[in-house]
């Protein structure tokens, strides 16, 4: 319990470290509690104020770092892929029913075969053979697993760019220090970490736009077709002239916040709408004020700073969140 003393001198007085003349101590009651209330909130501030977090100090401490991070990232991505496939399971469960209400033998067949392949893919011929309402649910369910694939491809890829970064710092600190054998094995790390970055940009696929399945090619008759001239070809986007202002493509979003950790892709289009992988429906997109302006499907808003910069430009989340967003299709 804190008390006051005397110190220094009968005119001293010391409370929690602080000294205060005899004047102070023959104020009035208000006045000492006043004194003794704001002494004792700073110490608990200075014992509550974190330690400012220090970077590893080694090449061991770096790497066990980096594989704990992978490890998380890695059992969030599985997580998420076993509630998508419950998700899908329960739909074909819902869907079943339905369909054994109805008396469609095939509809029934269908969705209980589907639970037992849900693991691979479809070929051709067996998305083909799927009644209507099946298909439906499998393009949906494709869809959200490519999004997930896709998705940890943005996260991985960001976390081996912040190994590196982290790498690169560490080589420069022990080099300061004269330490060039340590050096020189954070240097060959960093050789072997841009080797894997090369690896991960060079096999990373933008998500699937969301939508439904496609619908498959009609099947072929004998009945004779008219002749008719094809139509020119009409001009594709590679060959139009880019618009340095237009953000047409797939853009990945990272989080300039530690907090959040917030990484996603966006799907920006000719038409006006952009969708992404962590939000349901379609956004709408437009040129205003100096910025792209993001409008979501809740209505909140997010934007792009322009000019647009493929390696590296400032944006906003719709949750306010600073964000850096980086070109990877046109």
């Amino acid at each position: 319990m804190a008390v006051i003393r005397r110190c220094g001198g009968e005119k001293k007085w010391c409370f929690e470290g602080h000294v205060f003349s005899w004047r102070v101590m023959n104020a009035s009651p208000r006045i000492l509690a006043l004194i003794g209330s704001l002494s004792l909130g700073v110490s608990v501030l200075a014992a509550e104020a974190p330690a400012k977090a220090e970077p590893p100090a080694t090449l061991q401490a770096l790497k066990e770092k980096q594989a704990a991070t992978k490890a998380a990232t890695a059992l969030d991505y599985s997580g998420r892929i076993a509630k998508t496939k419950d998700w899908y399971v329960t739909q074909l469960d819902v869907l079943q029913k339905d369909l054994t209400a109805r008396g469609d033998l095939d509809g029934v067949l269908a969705a209980k075969t589907e639970k037992e392949r849900m693991d691979r893919a479809l070929s051709p011929d067996e998305r083909r053979a799927l009644p209507a309402s099946v298909n439906a649910l499998r393009g949906k369910y494709d869809q959200a697993i490519d999004q997930l694939a896709a998705t940890q491809k943005v996260t991985e890829l960001a976390s081996v760019r912040d190994y590196a970064t982290a790498l690169d710092a560490l080589q420069k600190r022990l080099t300061q220090k004269g330490d060039l054998d340590a050096a020189l094995l954070v240097k060959s790390e960093r050789d072997s970490v841009a080797t894997e970055l090369v690896l991960l940009e060079s096999t990373r696929t933008p998500p699937p736009a969301v939508g439904g399945p496609s619908t498959p090619a009609p099947v072929a008759t004998s009945a004779p077709v008219a002749r008719v001239a094809a139509p020119s070809p009409a001009p594709r986007f590679f060959d139009k002239k880019p618009d340095p202002n237009s953000p047409v493509g797939t853009w990945d979003f990272v989080s300039l916040s530690t907090k959040s950790g917030i990484k996603y892709a966006r799907i920006f289009k000719e038409d006006g709408t952009f969708t992404g992988d962590n939000f349901v429906g379609t956004g709408k997109w437009k040129l205003s004020e100096g910025k792209i302006i993001m409008t979501f499907p809740n209505g909140r808003k997010g934007f792009l700073n322009l000019p647009l910069v493929p390696s590296g430009t400032r944006a906003q989340a719709g949750t306010g969140d600073p964000m850096m967003a980086t070109r990877q299709s046109p």
